[in-house]
């Protein structure tokens, strides 16, 4: 949880800054954050936390293109976040 909260805040630090590093930006972890999305209630919240025109997804996506994980380890986050879905 506490990487997902890492991965979280860099999304939304990354709105105001071009790239940022996130420890939580690895495959696992993305993919437990997109659970979330499932959940009605930590949808709205996550709708509410990163508003501005568009769908949550492509709001979220936008966030996410800012984070970078550790260029030299091996389990990194996907290029997308919805590159699954």
């Amino acid at each position: 949880m506490v990487l997902e909260a890492d991965l979280l805040l860099a999304m939304f630090t990354g709105r105001l800054r071009r790239q940022i590093y996130s420890r939580g930006h690895e495959l696992e972890t993305v993919r437990r954050f997109l659970t979330r999305l499932d959940d009605v209630d930590q949808r709205v919240a996550l709708d509410e936390l990163f508003r501005g025109e568009g769908t949550v997804e492509e709001r979220l996506e936008q966030a996410y293109s800012s984070v970078e994980g550790d260029r030299q380890g091996f389990d990194r986050g996907p290029a997308r976040l919805f590159a699954d879905r």
